[in-house]
C-alpha cells in the first residue's frame, strides 16, 4: 500500500460523498413517502423546504465529485513516480486490479450526477409529484455508483505497491498488447477520423434542425429529443476512440504515442482539460435536453419549457464544437498533418 497525504485526502473525500449521497437519498426518500404537494400545511411545507436541502446538497456533491475525479487523476500521475515501469496516470492504473474499473466508476458517477444536476436546474422549484419521485428516485443510482467508486478506490490504494513492476502507457496504449488501451490504438486513424467527423456532422446537423427556437424543440416533439441524446452520446463514444487513434498522436507529433492520459501534462499544456471538458459538456447537455424532453409528461407545473431543452441543446452543441477544435487544432498549426497518423 501507498499512503500519501494526497491518497489520504482522496479516501476521506470519496467515503465523505458516499456517505452524503446515501443520507440524503434516504431523507428524500422519506420526504416522497409523506409527500402532499396539494396540502398548504406546515408539514408539507416543512417537506418541501427540506426537498431542496436535499438538491441544494446534492448540486455541492457533484461539483466536488468533479474536483476529486481531477484530483485522482492528478494523484496517479503524481504516483507513478514510485511505481517501477509507470511514466504516466496510465501506468499507475495499471498497476492494480481495479485502477481501470476505478476510473470508469468514477467518470460514470460523475455523468449521471451531471445529468441529475442539469435536469434538476431546469425543474428547481416544480413541485409535481411524477416529476419529483422520478427526479428522486433516481439519486438512487448516484448513490450506489458513490458507494462503489469509495469501496473500490480503498480496495485500488490498499493493493498498490512499489515492488509490483507495472506498464509504461506506451506499452497499455500500443497495438498488440492485452486490453482495451491497444485495441484502441490499434483503430486505424483514418477510419477512426471518417467515423467520427460522419457522427458529428450527423449530431450537428440534427441538433441546428432542432435547436433553432423553442418553437422548433416543440415541433420536434420527444422522438426528435430521443434521437439527439443517442447521437450524442454516440458521437462521445467516437470520440473517445478518436482520441486515442487520431488526437492524442497528433498533439504529441508522434504517430506511436496514443496516450490519452499524457494530454494532461504540463508537457502539452494541460490540452487534455478543456478537451475532456469539452466533451463531458456536449454529452451531459445532450442527454439532459433528451431527459428534459422526457420528464415534461409528468411536469404538471410547468417548469419544463422547451426554452429548458432549448438551452441545453445549444450547450451541447458548443461543447462538440469546442471539443473538434480543439482536436484538430496541431493538424493545422503544425508540421505534423493527417497522413503522418
Amino acid at each position: 500500500m501507498i499512503v500519501t497525504p494526497a491518497v489520504l485526502a482522496l479516501a476521506v473525500a470519496s467515503v465523505a460523498l458516499a456517505g452524503i449521497a446515501v443520507a440524503a437519498t434516504a431523507t428524500s426518500a422519506s420526504l416522497l413517502s409523506r409527500w402532499r404537494p396539494d396540502d398548504a400545511d406546515e408539514a408539507q411545507l416543512a417537506r418541501e423546504h427540506r426537498l431542496l436541502l436535499v438538491e441544494t446538497t446534492l448540486g455541492g456533491v457533484l461539483w466536488v465529485q468533479l474536483l476529486a475525479l481531477l484530483a485522482f487523476l492528478w494523484v496517479a500521475d503524481d504516483l507513478h513516480r514510485r511505481l517501477a515501469g509507470a511514466m504516466c496516470a496510465a501506468g499507475t492504473l495499471a498497476a492494480g486490479r481495479f485502477g481501470y474499473p476505478l476510473l470508469a466508476i468514477k467518470v460514470a458517477a460523475l455523468v449521471l450526477a451531471g445529468l441529475w444536476w442539469l435536469v434538476n436546474r431546469e425543474s428547481r422549484g416544480a413541485l409535481s409529484p411524477g416529476l419529483v419521485r422520478a427526479k428522486h428516485l433516481s439519486l438512487l443510482g448516484v448513490a450506489g455508483l458513490l458507494v462503489a467508486d469509495a469501496a473500490i478506490q480503498l480496495r485500488y490504494f490498499a493493493e498498490l505497491s512499489p515492488d509490483v513492476l507495472t506498464s509504461c502507457c506506451a506499452t497499455v496504449f500500443r497495438a498488440g498488447f492485452d486490453g482495451l488501451g491497444s485495441r484502441l490504438a490499434a483503430v486505424d486513424p483514418r477510419a477512426g477520423q471518417v467515423v467520427f467527423f460522419a457522427l458529428l456532422g450527423t449530431t450537428l446537423a440534427v441538433g441546428g434542425r432542432r435547436f433553432r427556437s423553442a418553437s422548433a424543440c416543440e415541433r420536434a416533439g420527444a422522438p426528435g429529443g430521443y434521437l439527439y441524446a443517442g447521437l450524442a452520446a454516440a458521437t462521445t463514444g467516437a470520440a473517445l476512440v478518436a482520441v486515442v487513434s487520431w488526437v492524442a498522436p497528433a498533439w504529441y507529433e508522434a504517430p506511436t504515442h496514443h496516450c490519452p492520459f499524457c494530454l494532461l501534462a504540463r508537457a502539452e499544456g494541460y490540452v487534455g482539460y478543456p478537451l475532456y471538458a469539452a466533451l463531458a459538456a456536449g454529452l451531459l447537455a445532450g442527454l439532459a435536453a433528451g431527459a428534459v424532453r422526457a420528464l415534461r409528461p409528468l411536469d404538471d407545473s410547468g417548469a419544463l419549457r422547451p426554452r429548458a431543452e432549448l438551452r441545453l441543446g445549444r450547450g451541447s452543441v458548443t461543447g462538440f464544437l469546442l471539443f473538434t477544435s480543439i482536436a484538430v487544432w496541431p493538424l493545422l498549426v503544425t508540421a505534423f498533418r493527417r497522413g503522418d497518423l
